[in-house]
């Protein structure tokens, strides 16, 4: 979200013939109207004050200002580019003129319009991010790194998250670690950064670090869709199948069709040993996902070591109907056959 600054001073310089004080009621009218969100009734009111005063250059800034929440941005351009007319160092309309072109893709514009307001208020916070926003847009890389270093005084939370994702892109993933851990500590209500750690640390293989991470988003964000399986898939991984089965069952118990969270919940309870139940559930899986092969597949196996053949077969038979050829297709072929020759069939 891009800052606009919206400033509220009413001195310039008059015309002679115009009517400054009609104007002055107008743009009074046209500030209330923005404070009470009604854009075009601000656009309307800011018209009416230029057209009795046309070098009211707050006018003309405002008028650009509310422009740009109608989305008319190539007027809120013409808009700040006539009140830097009337006020060369009008460090807000550089600010919003930056703004108006980059939300018309204008980046290069939109760069010299930023940075000129830097040049006149070296201390302009507000006008960092959107300027390594768009140095990022035109993949000046570096640029936009130093931008968002001298943005995270300001907006620490989304800098850091600007940053971790243009380290992403550049595949630094310490980098890119360290900016997420940063954000969470600037927002620590936020549940994002954390979830990405948490993906970060699972792709690497740090189950244990990965599910710390997984519980801190589950403290902000519980009901955070998909939440519990990435948690009990992380668990599971790490070799804590009980609290993987815990927390399936939790997922399972939300969603009773979920017929992947009741094959991983099957997994989990082959894992501790609980034959009779991941025989079950397995099977429950596969009622609501009837082309689900690899449920049939470990539900064979399971039948096998039950020493229930005829069934284990049955499964068997209904994973090659939807098992496409491969290694692992023939290997399944020749259970089969052996099967069927120690059935009599």
């Amino acid at each position: 979200m891009i800052c606009i600054l919206v400033q509220a001073c009413a001195s310039a310089t008059t015309t002679p013939g115009s009517d400054r004080g009609q104007a002055k009621t107008h743009y009074e009218k046209a500030l209330a109207f923005y404070a009470k969100a009604r854009y075009q009734d601000a656009v309307e009111e800011y018209h009416l004050a230029l057209q009795d005063w046309p070098r009211y250059r707050e006018a003309h800034f405002g008028l650009g200002v509310a422009l740009i929440k109608t989305g008319f941005y190539r007027g809120a351009i013409l808009a700040f580019q006539r009140a830097i007319e009337l006020q060369p160092d009008y460090t807000e309309a550089y600010l919003n003129l930056g703004v108006a072109q980059s939300k018309l893709a204008h980046h290069g514009q939109a760069i010299i319009s930023f940075r000129m307001a830097i040049s006149l208020e070296r201390d302009l916070s507000e006008a960092w991010f959107p300027l390594a926003q768009a140095y990022a847009a035109i993949e000046n890389a570096d640029s936009s790194i130093v931008a968002y270093d001298r943005a995270v005084g300001a907006r620490p939370y989304d800098a850091h998250i600007a940053l971790a994702s243009l380290y992403e892109t550049l595949g630094d993933s310490r980098e890119r670690v360290t900016h997420l851990q940063s954000a969470s500590e600037a927002d620590s209500a936020r549940y994002e950064p954390w979830f990405e750690l948490g993906g970060i640390l699972e792709a690497e293989g740090d189950y244990v670090e990965a599910a710390k991470a997984y519980i801190a988003v589950r403290d902000r964000n519980p009901n955070l869709p998909g939440l519990l399986s990435k948690l009990a898939s992380v668990y599971a991984s790490s070799g804590n199948q009980a609290e993987a089965a815990k927390l399936y069952g939790e997922v399972v118990s939300a969603n009773p069709e979920d017929a992947t969270a009741l094959f991983n919940l099957a997994v989990t309870y082959d894992a501790t040993g609980r034959l009779e139940e991941a025989i079950e559930t397995y099977k429950r899986s596969i009622t609501h996902r009837p082309e689900f092969g690899d449920a049939y597949l470990n539900l064979a196996i399971d039948l096998i070591e039950k020493r229930s053949l005829v069934e284990a077969l049955e499964a068997y038979e209904a994973f090659l109907l939807y098992e496409r050829e491969g290694e692992r297709r023939g290997q399944v072929e020749k259970i089969v056959s052996q099967l069927r020759a120690a059935l009599g069939r």
